[in-house]
């Protein structure tokens, strides 16, 4: 059966920079993943009805994230993958802010192919919640050793398992 991964990210929304010290706050409940990647489950599992396939919400994100993989489940996802991030600080961190998604996604993709094998599509939001640099797919992509396809804002399955964008 085809699986189809729906990456979701676990960012802060909003983060506010004291411009005295530079020192970073952020609400703990403030975190989830982005509209985008929202979409990105439902065109997961639109696709995953048309073409009898199973899809994996999977997210890097500490323990706190297990409640919006749940709803993930509650919306139609067949299972849900949750993988510890490398460094789970308590609040945001300014190296995570700029980047350093090519260790999470890494991460990620191994525990992917232990579970579920290489997928057959992974679909993922454009840009994270917390308006990182969005390297994210590329190197999730890179990991998996799979073509990318970035910037579709539009996907219509054409034929068994062909997708135009």
């Amino acid at each position: 059966m085809p699986v189809i991964v729906a990456a979701l990210g676990w960012s802060w929304r909003e983060t506010e920079v004291d411009p005295l010290t530079g020192a970073l706050r952020a609400n703990r409940r403030d975190r989830g993943p982005s509209r985008a990647e929202l979409a990105a489950l439902e065109h997961a599992l639109r696709l995953a009805e048309r073409w009898s396939a199973r899809v994996v919400a999977a997210s890097v994100a500490p323990a706190q994230a297990d409640e919006m993989l749940r709803d993930a489940l509650a919306v139609g996802a067949a299972h849900a993958l949750r993988v510890e991030p490398p460094s789970s600080a308590a609040g945001p961190r300014p190296a995570g802010l700029v980047g350093g998604e090519q260790v999470s996604a890494a991460a990620l993709a191994a525990a992917l192919r232990q579970h579920h094998g290489v997928p057959d599509l992974v679909l993922c939001g454009d840009l994270a919640a917390d308006r990182g640099t969005g390297s994210f797919p590329a190197f999730l992509a890179a990991s998996l050793g799979a073509e990318q396809a970035l910037g579709c804002v539009r996907l219509e399955p054409v034929g068994d398992r062909t997708l135009r964008s």
